[in-house]
């Protein structure tokens, strides 16, 4: 990203279900594309635009941008409970990275399509796409804390073994392990999440 001249930025992160109580569409819509966020809000996001760009501090900014996406939550209010619901399966697979999905479905007696579905709905990906990044997020700081061996790393987050977990972080990075450990930049210290 490159700036000239005198910019302020301010940015929202929504964790992985909680962005679909802000909007109407399905999450998964959103996937691979580009969207302005002024299409899908319409005039209310133009006038918290000018509001924040007349606004001098940041702390009244964010105080106008809080109450924004609170006013936002009543638009979704009817899907509170589904949203919730994906919310704390999201939690429990963050811990689990190798759970079943069949198991994570008998466990809240719904059917797996059912859950694939709701679970694309409110945060654009399959539950078993969201385990493999999770698990590969953590082989990530593993691997960035550069303490343990390659096999070591793999049983620890989860792989069957080194070579499945070579394979796998090769497909999200596109290196090896052991490069990318050799690189250690910022941005693999950021994408690690320290």
């Amino acid at each position: 990203m490159k700036s000239v001249g005198r910019n302020v930025m301010l940015g929202i992160r929504f964790y992985p279900h909680s962005a679909a109580y802000f909007f109407n569409e399905s999450i998964a819509e959103f996937n691979d594309e580009i969207v302005s966020a002024a299409d899908l809000f319409g005039a209310s996001l133009k006038n918290l635009h000018e509001k924040l760009l007349d606004t001098p501090g940041l702390d009244i900014r964010i105080a106008l941008v809080e109450e924004y996406l609170c006013s936002r939550l009543l638009i979704s209010e009817k899907r509170h409970d589904k949203i919730k619901f994906i919310g704390d399966i999201v939690n429990n697979l963050k811990s689990d990275y190798n759970r079943e999905i069949i198991a994570v479905s008998v466990r809240n007696n719904i059917s797996t399509r059912y859950l694939n579905m709701l679970f694309s709905q409110y945060t654009g990906l399959p539950p078993k796409l969201f385990c493999k990044i999770n698990r590969f997020q953590h082989s990530l700081n593993l691997v960035n804390a550069n303490d343990q061996k390659l096999t070591d790393v793999a049983y620890d987050a989860g792989y069957f073994d080194q070579s499945h977990f070579i394979r796998e972080f090769k497909l999200f990075t596109g290196i090896t392990p052991n490069s990318f450990a050799a690189q250690a930049s910022p941005i693999n210290q950021f994408l690690a999440g320290n």
